[in-house]
């Protein structure tokens, strides 16, 4: 069938303009990937002489190339489709490059326009029974397949298939994730916050990489004077006070505090790669890869205007908890210290605020907080919520505590917090990011995992 004949055509024709003008990079899967190279480079595809079913070898090209960063020499994936597309055509054009390919299933893996679209023509995301589901589903049609080349064990239907592409899988996305979407795309608030550039006189930011090197690549074409900040997932915090006080002392009429996080490279510096597929307890916490920016400045006070208008800066906390996987617990004793003291410095009972926000405590970490503040003779659990606990499906998304990571806290401020603020459902809440202090140096020697937290007072005029 061709392109035009399918009945979507058009509406997918849309989305690819969509995601050429609005997405850093876009990743193309079997046939969306032949379709991709069709109506953006105008690669035409093929019929086979049957279908490709199976697991393949599979080797790349250009090793330094980021996308294949972490590869094996040999790699396998599945393939399961009845057209291909021609290696030929796609030398030939100066935009693309193959960068892994098969003996048998063709070009693989295509770059085009340096990572603006990514061709993935197999299907690296397919779950162990995927393909005997596809085999069995045709036998039951009377199509006559032939069995998946190279997927059950002494090419028997009856066996149990065994995976043998995880490793590859996973680094694949988290490549392209990595050095193709987080590294490489900016901050960008000029639409949202009716900003210039040259209005803006700071941008404080940091992320959870060494060096910060995430934030450090997404923002260094911006030429704008940048504190590096680090506080782990309490990030956002520490950046909105440090911005809201720069702007109250004059130094400043307009600056940005920007923070992220990526779920594949957290993983890899804080605890292990993906690729080893290890076991994550019910304690641990799901890095929600995602970034927000927010403007801070003078304005006029109008009715309805959202302002910081006050801060309590957190202390560092140890509690002795040694546990990676249990972030929620090295982080709720923090969070209580600065809830606590806020309430003390402020004079003001939890009924105060509409809503008391923690970052990532996630379940486990909700609970030592009520219990820490209890014993202090206070009752947050009305008015708590915490970022880690709203940002994900648990039941949907087995995410086991919740989420975590600088981003957790900054998406759910602004993609869900200030709109209630915004429309009048909240009037005040108190936004507490919480962070855990540990490098893979201190976690290797089995030193404790401090905790910090930072409150911000947020409000409705």
């Amino acid at each position: 069938m061709e392109f035009e004949d399918v009945e979507y055509w058009d509406e997918l024709k849309e989305i690819m303009d969509w995601s050429e003008k609005n997405v850093t990079s876009t990743i193309h899967i079997c046939w969306g990937a032949q379709a991709g190279l069709y109506y953006r480079y105008g690669v035409q595809k093929h019929e086979l002489d049957k279908k490709l079913s199976g697991i393949y070898m599979h080797h790349t090209f250009h090793r330094k190339t980021p996308l294949v960063r972490g590869f094996d020499d040999i790699f396998y994936v599945p393939h399961s489709r009845y057209t291909g597309v021609d290696k030929d055509e796609i030398v030939k054009n100066p935009h693309l490059e193959i960068v892994a390919e098969s003996d048998e299933a063709g070009p693989y893996l295509i770059i085009g326009d340096e990572g603006k679209n990514i061709f993935v023509t197999g299907h690296p995301e397919y779950d162990i029974l995927t393909l005997d589901k596809e085999y069995k589903r045709d036998l039951a049609k009377g199509l006559n397949p032939d069995i998946p080349v190279n997927y059950y064990p002494d090419n028997d239907p009856s066996k149990t298939p065994i995976k043998s592409w995880r490793c590859h899988a996973n680094t694949l996305y988290a490549n392209w994730l990595n050095y193709y979407v987080y590294q490489i795309t900016p901050y960008l608030w000029t639409e949202k916050a009716d900003k210039k550039k040259e209005e803006i006189r700071y941008i404080f930011a940091g992320d959870l990489l060494g060096q910060l090197i995430a934030t450090t690549f997404g923002i260094k074409d911006l030429d704008i004077p940048v504190f590096g900040l680090y506080g782990a997932c309490s990030t956002c915090g520490e950046g909105l006070s440090l911005a809201s006080m720069t702007v109250a002392a004059g130094y400043a009429d307009c600056v940005v505090a920007a923070t992220s996080s990526h779920f594949g490279s957290a993983e890899k510096q804080f605890r292990f790669p993906l690729e080893y597929g290890n076991q994550r307890p019910l304690s641990a916490t799901w890095t929600v890869t995602g970034s927000g920016a927010f403007v801070v400045g003078k304005a006029e006070p109008e009715e309805g205007a959202i302002q910081i208008t006050g801060v309590t800066t957190g202390r560092i906390v140890d509690y002795g908890v040694k546990d990676s996987f249990n972030m929620g617990a090295c982080m709720a004793p923090a969070a209580a210290d600065v809830i606590y003291q806020n309430l003390k410095d402020f004079d003001r009972k939890p009924t105060y605020y509409d809503r008391i926000i923690t970052g990532d405590l996630g379940k486990i970490g909700q609970k030592i907080l009520f219990d820490l503040l209890k014993d202090n003779g206070i009752d947050i659990s009305k008015q708590h919520m915490d970022c880690g606990i709203e940002i994900f499906d648990n039941e949907e998304q087995d995410t086991h505590s919740g989420g975590s990571g600088c981003g957790c806290s900054a998406i759910t401020l602004a993609g869900y917090v200030l709109k209630q603020l915004r429309d009048g459902t909240w009037k005040r809440v108190l936004f507490v990011p919480t962070g855990a202090l540990l490098s893979t140096v201190s976690y290797n020697e089995g030193q404790n995992i401090p905790g910090v937290a930072h409150a911000v007072i947020i409000e409705r005029r």
